[in-house]
């Protein structure tokens, strides 16, 4: 343990400058990044990507052995009608422009997250852009994302948090008619959470 942690420490220093570099032009910026410990004992290090999985690429070119914790929780589908809810003061249902995600797919995901160590953190909007949401998750057509919507600090929360947060969306938002979900969520401190689809 005390070797990896001295590897980790000094491949992180070595390749953080690489990882934490913009995206080319013609890609998605690299808004988003994770923060937290390789080992358990280890330092905190900080990488870089347009989603979770590029971030894993990343870190495992450091840490090989590197593995996210086991799932929390073990999702099943929802097959029973839940009562028709609708938006209310800081959830948003049906409101996103994009298309709908498929309820399943996004339970898998919202398990993922859940189940990670560490803090997702999203740049600051720029003045006079579209909001700044990085997309942290996406399978089968349906993703997560994070939203800043500020535009002088970073949004950040622990990445489990933004996967409870996906989670109540999608319970709150489903109609129980068809897998169809999709909606938003907003925290305090002035970023949310999206559910919906999007090209993976």
């Amino acid at each position: 343990m005390f070797f990896q942690n001295i590897v980790a420490f000094a491949f992180f220093w070595l390749m953080n400058p690489i990882l934490c570099m913009s995206a080319p032009t013609n890609q998605a910026p690299t808004n988003l990044k994770w923060e937290g410990r390789l080992t358990e004992d280890g330092p905190n290090a900080t990488f870089a990507g347009r989603s979770i999985s590029e971030i894993t690429s990343h870190i495992k070119r450091v840490a090989p052995w590197f593995v996210w914790p086991e799932l929390l929780i073990h999702p099943q589908p929802r097959h029973a009608q839940p009562p028709v809810k609708k938006s209310q003061h800081r959830m948003l249902c049906d409101k996103v422009t994009s298309g709908y995600a498929n309820y399943n797919d996004v339970l898998d995901q919202t398990a993922q997250l859940q189940a990670m160590s560490g803090f997702c953190r999203v740049s600051p909007t720029l003045k006079g852009q579209p909001l700044s949401c990085n997309r942290l998750t996406c399978a089968n057509g349906s993703a997560v994302f994070l939203c800043n919507h500020s535009d002088n600090h970073d949004s950040i929360s622990t990445c489990a948090r933004v996967g409870q947060y996906a989670q109540q969306i999608i319970e709150w938002c489903y109609d129980g008619k068809d897998p169809n979900v999709k909606g938003q969520i907003y925290d305090g401190d002035y970023w949310s959470v999206m559910v919906h689809a999007d090209n993976c």
